[in-house]
């Protein structure tokens, strides 16, 4: 899959900590799916949104 252009430095990212980051109104929580996976979905008229929100809470229970 394709990062679509990916700038981030994840390299720094996998260093921090929890107590480096920094959550306020300026910074919400969020993430990026790659464009080709929600491309797919969209073709599929699937509401990814919650249907990614259902499968990470199933991962969460399993792990948990």
């Amino acid at each position: 899959m394709t990062g679509g252009g990916d700038k981030t430095d994840w390299k720094r990212v996998r260093s921090m900590k929890d107590e480096d980051i920094i959550y306020d109104d300026d910074s919400p929580i969020g993430f990026l799916l790659d464009s080709d996976v929600i491309e797919w979905y969209k073709k599929q008229n699937i509401a990814y949104q919650p249907l990614v929100n259902e499968l990470l809470c199933y991962y969460v229970e399993a792990h948990h």
